[in-house]
């Protein structure tokens, strides 16, 4: 009998494999139908367990066995919810079909094997994945005992004569079943695991590959290419068969192919010196398919064969063109001057480095000097004073040889090399660009607006000479040049700055006439020195020369100033200032300029001087200035009589006037 309930019991556990079957069904489930993949195992495994229950072990009538208890558990523990649901109802309702006294133990097998596999695979499975066999048994030797305890559910005797007959057959094979067919299962879930993860990794592969721009290339020692990746055509536009025909002539522009060529020869020449696992890192030019140009990046190393000798190289070439374009704006960037284009000091200093050798002997250096350019920046605003200094460097370079260097090393300075030139040559070179200004200066009716140059220049003849000591007597004759030129430049700026001055306030060469003669009047009274009185008839005429750099519309309203007109209005002093201090003819009455709208109690601007903190000229000035005013017609009033301008005077004296220069001036002129 107990002969007869193993191998009966063993042909039942045998059925078992066909759950691998189903493990193998599953996993060839279409993408599109993934989501009912559960329950399509549940359905094959609930199959599986008719099967098993259709060939059953019959101890007594109605009291069957077979190995549902392993297929439920196991299930559970690797399948999961779903299809253990599916199976254990399937095998309630076969059950009941079946009938006889073990129904109810048989349901309570069903039951709690469903539940103990499902309770194995959330909680204890995980915890022992280093022990998984181990954990499998322990877990089916619990499914086994509960299984012989619900034997307890049928009637007495039979309970007890069934559990003696079958539990030592049940805890030897089921559990020893129950781990054969996990580790069957497990070995499945690993193999295809791998598979899909080898699939996932080729897709990504794929990917990389089918967008990454990089080439993988080998050639022979030869330099003749033995192997490209497919990524050649995207990099240059052929496809590899058509690639491998082409020689490296073909490949690579003149001054590239050297440079590879070089720098393989060289690998293999000092191989024996250096790291065998090295690799050389070079950039280069190479054709695309079309005939243009694009930048690589190359990562060369040698192939060797088993004997570690060299038989070929491997390389990687990546398009570096964006890159080394940006590098190029960069690198212009930072050895050009943004205004004139050309080059800037730290080029111009590199240059001189380079150029100081014997071999370009005799070298000459021209500093060149824009002359005024302070004062028309401070009188007529930056702008114009850049188109000065873009004109100047035009009409410089235009004189340069091919192989001079320019730069612009200052802000009104320019300084030249000149390689192989002496300085009866380099005379030469300045006379052209000094008639080429005079060229320039007659199509420009505004003086203020010529190009005034001034230059300086050395010969080194030697390489004993230190250029630096060329450079700096270079800058000394410029120095005596500029002294020179420097006056007339002014004069001419300043006389166009005055012409700008009354053309926009309308203020005459009559009213300046005025203004000097009533304050040299009082400066008489004052016993004041000649030079003093020099500089009254001098601020006279220019107290308002910062008005150069008032808007029009504001000089020329009829009416009130609104806070904002005003406000820039007052800033007139201030410019003024800055003009008066860009000239040495001017700079003596600058301070005078910026105080001269200064009132005796401290109301004025723009600093809100008081009494006589305010230099004494300027005060002399503002009276007399004030009081032309009023007897002149302006835009926005008519003029007053003489003798009512007198009385305003008294009026202010003391608060917008010094009352001692007021009381001289009514006496005076009044």
């Amino acid at each position: 009998m107990e002969r007869d309930l193993v191998n009966s019991l063993i042909n039942n556990a045998s059925l078992l494999l066909m759950l691998s079957v189903v493990y193998e069904v599953a996993y060839f489930i279409p993408a599109k139908l993934s989501r009912f993949r559960t329950c399509i195992s549940g359905v094959l495994i609930a199959a599986i367990c008719i099967a098993i229950m259709s060939v059953p072990f019959t101890l007594q009538p109605g009291v069957v066995y077979d190995t549902r208890s392993i297929l439920i558990s196991v299930t559970g523990l690797m399948f999961g919810t779903v299809p253990v649901i599916i199976t254990s109802v399937t095998a309630i309702i076969y059950r009941l079909v079946i009938g006889g006294a073990g129904s109810v133990p048989g349901l309570a097998v069903i039951i709690t094997s469903a539940l103990i596999g499902i309770f194995w695979r959330q909680w204890i499975y995980p915890r022992f994945r280093r022990l998984k066999w181990l954990s499998v048994y322990v877990m089916s030797l619990g499914v086994h005992a509960t299984m012989i305890a619900c034997m307890i559910l049928l009637p007495y005797p039979d309970n007890l004569n069934v559990i003696r007959q079958i539990w030592l057959p049940v805890m030897l094979i089921y559990p020893v079943a129950s781990v054969f067919l996990n580790l069957i299962l497990m070995r499945q879930q690993e193999v295809r695991r791998t598979q899909h993860d080898l699939k996932k990794s080729e897709e990504r592969y794929r990917q990389i590959t089918d967008n990454i721009s990089d080439v993988v290339w080998t050639t022979d020692l030869n330099m003749n290419t033995t192997f490209v990746s497919p990524s050649i055509e995207r990099l240059i536009g052929e496809s590899i068969e058509d690639h491998l025909k082409r020689d490296l002539d073909e490949k690579f522009p003149p001054d590239s192919l050297a440079i590879i060529n070089n720098t393989l020869q060289d690998e293999l020449v000092n191989d024996d010196k250096r790291d065998k696992g090295r690799s050389r890192v070079i950039e280069l030019e190479h054709y695309r398919a079309d005939g243009s140009v694009i930048w690589l990046g190359m990562n060369i190393s040698i192939i060797r064969d088993k004997d570690d000798r060299p038989i070929g190289f491997l390389g990687v070439s990546r398009d570096i063109t964006m890159l080394k374009k940006t590098q190029s704006e960069l690198q212009y960037m930072i050895d050009h001057d943004d205004l004139t284009g050309l080059y800037n000091r730290r080029r111009y200093e590199k240059e001189i480095r380079r150029m100081d050798i014997e071999s370009q002997l005799p070298l000459t250096v021209v500093i060149v000097d824009i002359n005024g350019l302070k004062l028309i920046n401070d009188s007529f605003g930056h702008a114009e004073g850049d188109k000065i200094i873009s004109v100047s460097a035009g009409l410089i370079s235009g004189f340069c040889r091919e192989g001079d260097f320019l730069a612009r090393t200052g802000g009104d300075e320019f300084s030249i090399l000149l390689p192989k030139t002496d300085s009866k040559d380099a005379l030469k070179f300045i006379e052209s660009v000094l008639r080429a200004c005079d060229l320039y200066n007659r199509e420009i009716e505004n003086e203020a607006y010529h190009i005034n140059l001034a230059f300086g220049t050395e010969t080194k003849r030697s390489s004993e000479e230190d250029f630096t000591l060329t450079c700096r007597r270079a800058e000394d004759y410029l120095n005596q040049s500029k002294l020179l030129k420097k006056s007339s430049s002014n004069s001419a700026v300043i006389a166009s700055i005055k012409a700008t001055m009354q053309d926009k306030s309308h203020e005459t060469e009559a009213h300046s006439e005025r203004i000097a003669y009533f304050a040299k009047k009082v400066g008489a009274k004052l016993d004041l020195s000649q030079i003093e009185l020099d500089h009254i008839e001098l601020l006279a005429t220019l107290h308002d020369i910062g008005k150069v750099g008032i808007a029009e519309r504001i000089l020329m309203k009829p009416g009130k100033l609104d806070p904002d007109e005003w406000k820039e209005m007052k800033k007139h002093p201030e410019i003024g200032y800055r003009i008066a201090m860009s000239s040495p003819n001017l700079a003596p009455i600058a301070e005078y300029i910026l105080c001269h709208h200064e009132r005796w109690d401290g109301s004025g601007y723009p600093r809100g001087l008081k009494g006589k903190n305010i230099p004494l000229i300027s005060r002399i000035i503002s009276i007399a200035d004030s009081f032309d005013a009023m007897t002149e017609d302006r835009i926005y009033r008519k003029a007053m009589s003489k003798d009512e301008a007198i009385e305003e005077i008294r009026k202010c004296s003391g608060t917008q006037f010094d009352p001692d220069i007021a009381q001289i001036f009514i006496e005076e002129v009044g």
